[in-house]
């Protein structure tokens, strides 16, 4: 029943197709967890070896994956999610992302035991702007890494935007060795007929670091976020969208350990670490106190 709802990106604004495709990234800190862009095997010159795709279950479903920080016995907050969408033809400059959707929503959960994802931070765009509201989530244009394939490519051929959607000033306390849960979602704007694009790759063929992947993303239906989600192998013909292999939804995790152990301080770790509120330490002095007093 889910071959209905499952819908890979659309190149068109009504065709419901696979859509493939590949982008270029930056990134201040060094993520925790790097499952970022391909770079490499990219849109339909690969052929079979095409890495690149992104993905859709339509307007009443959200689509996500999972990650995991850290080893177990730690605590991790988590203070940043960096994910990656498809927008409008390259050529149209003028296009924002506040032309297609209302609003941007982040949600996040641990895996077990139901795997179910509450709303985390969302914010609202208004037309002809790319501004959230939010000021702790931005979208920024983006391309490929490769310079020879800089744009995402279309079933169709058309050269397509990427945009990168960054939430920032994030405090998700996790424990570490944990997987966690998230999606991304926009909410479509009433007069344009499209979906919410979520930009994914093949570990195997992307050519970049691909940490946490196992070959799944996630769908949540809207109406109940806490239930558990939809795991599609984007490889099934029948239930995922029919690609010609599996992937995994493309995200980078900003986040700190915890200083919840005194001895986690010195030798100069303080500076690595963090409290629960993502806030760094002055010195090592000041770690111990919180590691102790937990303030």
């Amino acid at each position: 029943m889910f071959k209905k709802r499952i819908l890979p990106i659309s190149v068109t604004v009504t065709a419901l197709v696979a859509l493939l495709v590949l982008s270029a990234m930056a990134s201040v800190a060094s993520p925790a967890v790097d499952r970022g862009l391909p770079t490499a095997h990219l849109n339909n010159a690969a052929g079979s070896q095409r890495s690149n795709v992104a993905w859709s279950f339509g307007n009443d479903w959200i689509t996500g994956d999972d990650f995991t920080v850290g080893v177990t016995g730690e605590t991790w907050v988590v203070t940043g999610i960096r994910t990656w969408q498809v927008g409008t033809l390259v050529s149209n400059t003028s296009f924002a992302f506040g032309d297609r959707y209302d609003s941007v929503s982040l949600y996040s959960g641990p895996a077990s035991p139901v795997g179910g994802v509450s709303l985390v931070t969302t914010g609202t765009l208004t037309s002809g702007s790319s501004t959230n509201s939010n000021l702790y989530i931005t979208h920024s244009r983006v391309n490929y890494a490769n310079s020879n394939q800089p744009n995402y490519e279309g079933s169709t051929g058309n050269q397509l935007q990427l945009w990168q959607t960054d939430f920032t000033n994030l405090s998700l306390v996790v424990d570490g060795g944990v997987k966690q849960n998230f999606a991304v979602d926009g909410t479509v704007r009433a007069s344009v007929s499209s979906y919410f694009f979520n930009h994914a790759s093949n570990a195997a063929l992307s050519g970049s670091v691909q940490q946490g992947s196992d070959g799944r993303y996630l769908a949540w239906d809207r109406s109940a976020l806490g239930a558990a989600p939809f795991v599609c192998d984007s490889g099934d013909a029948v239930l995922c969208g029919g690609w010609d292999k599996s992937s995994d939804i493309n995200v980078q995790v900003f986040a700190s350990r915890v200083a919840t152990v005194d001895s986690y301080c010195k030798n100069d770790g303080w500076m690595t670490l963090a409290r629960s509120d993502g806030s760094s330490f002055k010195n090592q002095g000041d770690c111990v106190s919180y590691a102790q007093n937990g303030r």
